[in-house]
């Protein structure tokens, strides 16, 4: 098992230097936090599947080693015995539907037959005669499995059950990649069967969904609806398994900020108070709300600029907009923790960048998620971040 100074390999890009900053910086604010990924990434970010933990579900992810293979490699175990001794609480993170990197055509959903025919799919072209598996895309972060089928929902549940099992340490489990990839998919002859069950007709022709043109056909906001009651219902099982083990577990889901295109990837973290207006909502779309689940959300407000004036008129794309944005949507449903990417070069044309950006999070959430910490530390980010934990760190600006 690796130690915590084990600095020259990629997997481990935090020394136990860091987490003593880590820990320094953020006592003040009276709560320090990690989310560490629980499962392998290859180049591209592309997800296999293996565990970086110890299962009996999921294949084992293996770091060579003078000798060869290390089999009892415990990625997580060992990160949780190194933050504890920093004062610093860990939450495991799932990218939860992924199971293929698509690059290199490896990982779980290549390697075990049971997977056939249960990733997700989409319509080339929008031709019904030209179906693709999102195993044979590159152009995706992962192959990931479809969240209408029983099996895949089974399946994710029971290795997130098995994680808060193995790992009594943990503060909390977070969900992230809990959707579809993007809007062209789902549409599998698997799931649209489902899709007609949901809506109680026939769905004879896939572009009664998507036209050929790409516009809306005349079951598209049903299909939309349907979709995200899918994602909605795999978080309420996940959630319903992780409380079943620890009721004290945090239960986080991540997700990017802009609202109005989530819809595209069936996440709904709007309150089931809100109702949206458009052509792609039914009358009912509230009721696939998953806020009210979660004991927090964490919005991606990733950025490059922190003040809205920065890039003005936009409505998301700056830090200080987004935190002024969600709270319309989320309407207290659950508390919002906002998060921003600590590889980005702000383009400071107003204040202090990653400063900045921290600082606006943190006065306009419950809390701060830099992603990702080893970025933090490769280009010694830690200084910025710390004048942004400032409690009056926006006043001179």
């Amino acid at each position: 098992m690796p130690d915590e100074k084990d600095s020259n390999n990629k997997l481990y890009p935090l020394v136990s230097s860091d987490f003593r900053l880590l820990g320094g910086i953020c006592r003040s604010r009276q709560e320090a936090h990690i989310h560490l990924g629980g499962r392998q990434q290859q180049p591209r970010a592309h997800p296999d599947g293996y565990a970086f933990f110890k299962s009996k579900i999921l294949p084992k992810a293996q770091r060579n080693v003078k000798g060869g293979p290390e089999p009892t490699w415990d990625y997580l175990g060992t990160w949780l015995k190194v933050a504890r001794k920093h004062h610093i609480d860990v939450y495991a993170t799932m990218m939860t539907l992924c199971f293929g990197n698509t690059t290199f055509r490896k990982g779980v959903v290549y390697e075990d037959p049971r997977w056939d025919g249960k990733t997700q799919v989409m319509m080339r072209g929008n031709s019904p005669d030209s179906l693709v598996d999102i195993r044979d895309v590159e152009e995706v972060d992962a192959a990931m499995l479809n969240p209408t089928l029983p099996e895949v929902q089974d399946f994710v549940v029971s290795y997130i059950r098995e994680i808060v099992e193995n790992y009594p340490g943990l503060k909390g489990i977070c969900l992230d990649y809990c959707r579809w990839w993007d809007g062209q998919y789902g549409m599998s002859d698997s799931t649209l069967n489902r899709f007609a069950r949901y809506i109680g007709q026939p769905v004879p022709d896939r572009n009664d969904i998507i036209r050929r043109n790409g516009s809306m056909g005349p079951l598209y906001a049903q299909w939309i609806e349907f979709r995200a009651m899918a994602v909605t219902r795999l978080v309420g099982r996940v959630r319903q398994a992780v409380k079943a083990v620890n009721p004290k577990l945090q239960f986080h889901l991540w997700s990017g900020t802009d609202w109005e295109i989530r819809y595209a990837v069936g996440q709904n973290w709007a309150s089931p108070r809100f109702v949206p207006q458009g052509p792609m909502y039914t009358p009912t779309y509230s009721k696939t709300s998953f806020a009210p689940l979660l004991d927090a959300l964490i919005i991606g407000a990733y950025s490059e600029y922190a003040w809205t004036e920065e890039y003005p008129g936009t409505i998301w794309w700056a830090v200080e907009a987004c935190m002024n944005r969600y709270p319309a949507y989320v309407m207290d449903a659950c508390p919002v923790i906002g998060s921003i990417q600590a590889y980005t070069d702000y383009a400071c044309k107003k204040g202090r960048g990653l400063t900045d950006a921290c600082a606006w999070c943190l006065k306009g959430s419950e809390g701060l998620m830099v992603f990702e910490l080893g970025h933090v530390a490769e280009r010694n980010e830690w200084q910025q971040i710390r004048e942004g934990l400032r409690k009056d760190a926006l006043k001179d600006k």
